[in-house]
């Protein structure tokens, strides 16, 4: 996948994991993708394109460092999650590295499924 990152490019990327699914527990926005019932993707098209993650806390924190303009913590998550989500600016990021972030939260959503589904997945 080369060229711009556009919300229809994050989409098809979120699609192409195993079992993952496309949701809309909060209204018609954000766009989740899922996988067996975990979030791991929350996208809002708009032209300052952005997605939601869910990483380790150290994970975050390394992202957030050394990527200050396009990485902050998910702006709509209770203090408690914040550790664990952050907000992604797409257009501020290269592709490598987002996609990088977003295999990270699908394999943090997996990783939070009982032993049995994970080895299924």
């Amino acid at each position: 996948m080369g060229g711009i990152v556009t919300s229809e490019k994050l989409q098809k990327l979120c699609e192409e994991k195993f079992g993952a699914y496309i949701d809309f527990p909060f209204g018609d926005l954000p766009i989740c993708y899922k996988v067996k019932g975990k979030i791991f993707a929350e996208i809002y098209p708009a032209e300052d394109l952005k997605i939601t993650v869910s990483l380790n806390a150290d994970d975050n924190d390394f992202f957030r460092n050394s990527y200050p303009d396009a990485v902050a913590r998910g702006y709509h998550c209770p203090a408690s999650l914040q550790p664990y989500w952050s907000t992604v600016s797409v257009n501020k990021l290269s592709e490598h590295i987002l996609f990088e972030i977003i295999d990270l939260s699908y394999k943090r959503a997996v990783s939070k499924l009982p032993v049995k589904v994970q080895k299924s997945i």
